[in-house]
């Protein structure tokens, strides 16, 4: 039930992947499919990496990272169909979503395709993803990975740094923005949103210094969550691992989302509206407003957030 498919940057339209967050899985790529049975595909695949295209890049440590927080993310690519009745049978109109974390990360990882094509000229040498979708366990694995690394080239290494350390429309490339994103203006810095990160990978994690925000620490053996704001990110969670009386000493796992600036002086409201909804569904023993919490009357197992939207699109009048 194995199916492949590849992500030429070249030769596929980038705004169908970076502006709108999907690819199309054309009929060549389902040819193995069994049509009967057509939902089996249909689903969700948890985001992977092989190792031997982490073991590809390992002597570069920006990819490396990126690869590796790909991996630890554990996102969810979506594949569906079109369900007017003009697709039947193997005439479909098939495609995979991404969200927006592995997005973020494919802008870096592909910098050099986007900056050529900015700027109308050919990339000396193509860019392209391999994609292997298992149905039967509902995984997705990066099995190959192209990338266009010019050595010694400073114009690159100083792209390369400013993405992973701001984000690719920071620099100036905005019509790879994706099409929520101009019309929607959140608290927070879509471009600069964390998954789940292991904590030592803290130190390399150069994208958050000196950027403010809302973090989360988790401890996976005491299964404690600590949630803080901080004026420089990287600095700010650091300083949880320095002193044995720091509540969050033993955190194993760290997450954060960045603010847009012109919310900065906000920034103790959005910690006070972080805490009190986590606090409404998760125990806060030092709580003496928000309690009961959900978890304390029901038991959360297997809970889920139901929500169709993660960003609300409509302005409040």
């Amino acid at each position: 039930m194995h199916f492949s498919v590849t992500y030429d940057m070249t030769t596929r339209g980038l705004p169908t992947l970076f502006h709108w967050q999907y690819f199309t899985i054309d009929a060549a790529q389902r040819k193995d499919w069994d049509y009967d049975n057509l939902n089996s595909y249909l689903t969700d695949y948890t985001l992977t990496v092989s190792d031997a295209v982490l073991e590809q890049y390992a002597a570069s440590p920006v990819v490396y990272d990126l690869l590796e927080e790909l991996k630890e993310s554990q996102s969810v690519l979506t594949i569906s169909n079109n369900k007017s009745i003009r697709y039947t049978g193997t005439h479909q109109y098939v495609k995979a979503r991404l969200p927006m974390p592995v997005l973020c990360i494919f802008k870096r990882l592909f910098i050099s395709t986007l900056v050529f094509e900015a700027a109308h000229q050919t990339i000396p040498q193509g860019e392209s993803v391999t994609f292997q979708f298992d149905p039967a366990t509902r995984t997705v694995c990066i099995e190959a990975l192209v990338l266009y690394q010019p050595v010694e080239d400073p114009f690159f290494c100083y792209a390369r740094n400013a993405v992973n350390t701001l984000s690719v429309e920071a620099i100036g490339l905005r019509q790879y923005g994706t099409n929520q994103e101009a019309e929607i203006k959140d608290f927070y810095d879509p471009h600069k949103m964390s998954g789940w990160k292991k904590r030592e990978k803290l130190e390399q994690d150069h994208a958050i210094q000196n950027v403010a925000g809302i973090y989360m620490l988790y401890n996976e053996h005491s299964r404690e969550l600590y949630i803080g704001k901080a004026i420089d990110l990287q600095n700010r969670i650091r300083q949880h691992g320095e002193s044995p009386d720091d509540i969050a000493y033993h955190y194993t796992h760290y997450r954060y989302s960045a603010i847009a600036e012109e919310y900065y002086p906000l920034l103790y409201l959005i910690e006070n509206m972080a805490i009190h909804d986590a606090a409404w569904i998760l125990n806060m023993p030092s709580a003496t407003h928000f309690t009961p919490s959900l978890s304390r009357i029901f038991s959360l197992t297997d809970c889920k957030l139901v929500n169709r939207v993660e960003h609300q699109t409509r302005t409040q009048r």
